[in-house]
């Protein structure tokens, strides 16, 4: 099925339906509305007007010409996160261990 979905700042009804419609036509589209609801689910629509717009940039860069670049971005982006959460993590357990 080919979609008739286009980027726009304020999609209709049926540009949506349409994008699903598309995604659906496949697992992988479908493995995408999954991933896309868990990221909905995890707190993305309580974000901020820029933050909002930030993810918009992020999802448009990674399915146009900059996708090798916006990939890599958010790939080491999610690395340096993991490394810091870790160290923070480490830290609180020793500072529980110290106190014991």
């Amino acid at each position: 099925m080919k979609s008739t979905a286009h980027l726009s700042p304020s999609p209709t009804y049926t540009d949506v339906t349409d994008a699903l419609d598309c995604l659906s036509a496949s697992a992988r589209g479908r493995q995408a509305i999954v991933d896309l609801n868990e990221m909905l689910v995890n707190g993305a629509t309580g974000l901020d007007g820029s933050n909002q717009r930030a993810v918009l940039t992020l999802l448009a860069a990674t399915f146009g010409p900059l996708a090798g670049s916006a990939l890599f971005a958010i790939k080491l982006s999610v690395k340096r996160f993991k490394k810091r959460f870790k160290a923070q993590a480490d830290e609180r357990a020793a500072a529980r261990a110290a106190t014991k």
